[in-house]
């Protein structure tokens, strides 16, 4: 079966790099073509080496791609198989430094992500996109270059000198393979399966363009909403400096202290965020982002290997 890959994937999984690639290709020295004076022919390079890998696309018993959660890159890092215990090593700090980055993008932008995930629960306006709304569509792209900031993860990787050029194709492969299952899944419960062999209906071909479109906005936003959600759940492990630093007083005091005991017993990451999540409901804009970067100094990454995954 021919399918078709989506533009907007492919912009999202090769745009990155290509940008992030013109200050490193302009500061390269350049060498003089074939037929140019004392001209070295250059030796051909070798074929990419094929190396297979353990899919992140696992599916349940319904058949469907189990969603995953967490950094897609650093999940993609352990299943390389060109990445041994040295190269791990190597990746480690540049990893670090790039997570504080979008950790701080994720305080910053807070604004942006109770908009993409509401508070109060319900649809976020990633949820309720649709494409032939374009001031919406554009008030979402805004946020996307905001919380996108940091650049794409395995490029950055690349950039630093952590990954060789084959390592870093190997990442995005297995990144690419996960996503591509996931939006034809998506496309194909939308009517309109990712086969060129079919004429799908105009109408399911604008319900495909919307849910693609949302799943791929959704894409964009996931490594700062991972680290937003990360941030919450470790502010639990250290919920009482982290209260006594906002500095409450009165009714909004009172009604924190008793949400206080369900964050220090929660257990799971997803109880913890959600115990943090109600604490945060009775502060402040700026409350909550205090709280956040206070979690975010009390627990600092120490291993992005280690990262929990929900």
């Amino acid at each position: 079966m021919r399918t078709r890959p989506s533009a907007l994937l492919l912009s999202l999984l090769l745009a990155g790099p290509a940008f992030a690639q013109t200050d490193a290709d302009a500061a390269r020295p350049r060498t003089p073509s074939a037929d140019q004076p004392g001209a070295v022919q250059p030796a051909t390079p070798a074929p990419p080496r094929e190396v297979g890998f353990e899919t992140l696309a696992q599916r349940g018993p319904d058949g469907k791609v189990r969603r995953v959660s967490g950094i897609l890159d650093i999940l993609a890092m352990k299943r390389n198989l060109l990445l041994d215990d040295a190269a791990r090593a190597k990746l480690r700090p540049v990893l670090l430094n790039w997570l504080a980055d979008v950790d701080q993008i994720a305080i910053d932008n807070l604004d942006f992500l109770e908009k993409i995930e509401p508070p109060a629960g319900g649809q976020g306006v990633i949820d309720k996109l649709n494409l032939e709304d374009m001031p919406s569509v554009h008030a979402v792209a805004q946020m996307m270059s905001q919380l996108m900031s940091a650049g794409p993860l395995t490029n950055h990787c690349e950039q630093k000198g952590a990954f060789t050029p084959e390592q870093s194709s190997q990442n995005q492969r297995i990144v690419s393979d996960y996503l591509q299952a996931v939006m034809n899944e998506i496309m194909a419960e939308a009517g309109r399966p990712n086969d060129l062999s079919v004429q799908a209906p105009a109408d399911a071909q604008k319900a495909s363009a919307n849910a693609v479109s949302r799943f791929l906005y959704g894409v964009s936003s996931r490594d700062a909403m991972y680290q937003y959600h990360r941030l919450m759940a470790d502010a639990a492990v250290n919920i009482d400096p982290v209260v006594a630093s906002l500095g409450l007083s009165g009714p909004v005091a009172d009604k924190v202290k008793g949400l206080v005991p369900a964050a220090k017993s929660a257990t799971t990451f997803h109880d913890r965020r959600k115990a943090v999540r109600a604490i945060l409901n009775e502060l402040s804009f700026d409350q909550r982002r205090a709280l956040l970067q206070k979690a975010r100094e009390l627990k600092p990454i120490t291993d992005p290997f280690e990262m929990e995954m929900y």
